[in-house]
């Protein structure tokens, strides 16, 4: 019997060769297949979208830290430079710059003596012009910073000395916390 194109097959005119009629219980293979590429691409999708999550993240915790470390750089020149630089003119306004500063053991100490700082400062007319050579981070993190500075200042007195250099390697233990940098310790490093 000839069948046209347009006329259904149904289960008693198909041949054996003929394949069984799709059943809702198990999908054709061509259905599982699309099923599991979808499953697949959609775990591929997934995984990629959390791989860009995570680099995000890291670049923009790795630059927040850039940029903490770049303050932590500046406060510790800075620093420096107002514990180098003073001036007999200028000896009160430089103590209370230091001050601004510092906070803790630095500040404490510095605090208790700075009128005496003061008087030997204006009684020997010192003057000291400061310069910062080099600033390396030892240790960092979000709440503290450890540097190295190197620095250099020129001081001048009523003792005869002209622009003597004097060179300073400093340990500068500074304090990261509302919104401020400050020096918390300063030593000598050898």
């Amino acid at each position: 019997m000839t069948h046209s194109d347009e006329t259904p097959t149904t289960a008693d005119e198909a041949g054996p060769d003929s394949p069984e009629p799709d059943s809702p219980a198990e999908p054709d293979s061509g259905t599982r297949r699309g099923l599991i590429t979808g499953i697949a691409i959609g775990a591929v999708i997934l995984a990629l979208a959390v791989a860009t999550g995570f680099t995000a993240s890291w670049y923009v915790s790795d630059r927040d830290r850039e940029q903490l470390d770049a303050q932590y750089v500046d406060a510790a020149r800075q620093g420096v430079l107002n514990v180098i630089s003073v001036s007999a003119d200028r000896a009160d306004r430089d103590v209370d710059r230091i001050l601004e500063g510092s906070t803790g053991e630095f500040r404490a100490d510095f605090a208790g003596r700075s009128k005496d700082f003061i008087d030997v400062v204006k009684q020997m007319k010192v003057t000291s012009k400061g310069t910062v050579n080099a600033v390396g981070i030892e240790t960092s993190d979000e709440h503290a910073a450890r540097l190295l500075v190197s620095a250099t200042s020129l001081v001048t007195n009523g003792s005869g000395a002209q622009e003597e250099p004097r060179v300073w390697r400093l340990r500068v233990h500074l304090q990261h916390g509302d919104d401020r940098i400050l020096i918390e310790k300063v030593d000598f490093a050898v």
